[in-house]
């Protein structure tokens, strides 16, 4: 598998990070719940890769699930949640792979300060990477 200097597989998608995490959630107990949170999501997250989620993507989710569908913001943030998860997974996963391939998951930029590729907290609070 190619994969990006930052040792995110270059083709790692939304969708391939959620089969990932459905497959190694069997027997969850609240599988469920996430999975029909996954289904609301995935009009709007579907063909994104992973390096690209940020709130931008989310706010059209957000909107169309407090407008249309009428649900409270703990639902939303539910679904939020299981978002990060995912996100989170992918970059713990990306972080072992990248330690057993010798690439770290600090990039050097130019000016030689080292700045974390890929945050899941960034994702959440808007500032992802686009």
């Amino acid at each position: 598998m190619r994969r990006t200097r930052t040792g995110i597989p270059a083709e790692h998608s939304w969708q391939a990070a959620v089969v990932q995490y459905l497959e190694d959630s069997v027997g969850k107990l609240s599988l469920d719940y996430d999975k029909a949170h996954f289904q609301k999501l995935d009009p709007y997250l579907r063909g994104y890769r992973l390096r690209n989620l940020s709130m931008s993507a989310l706010r059209p989710f957000i909107r169309d699930r407090k407008q249309k569908d009428g649900v409270a913001n703990g639902t939303i943030n539910r679904a939020l949640e299981t978002v990060r998860h995912v996100l989170n997974v992918a970059r713990d996963e990306r972080d072992q792979s990248a330690r057993a391939d010798g690439i770290g998951w600090l990039e050097v930029v130019r000016d030689g300060a080292a700045v974390c590729t890929f945050s899941a907290g960034a994702f959440i609070s808007g500032g992802g990477t686009n």
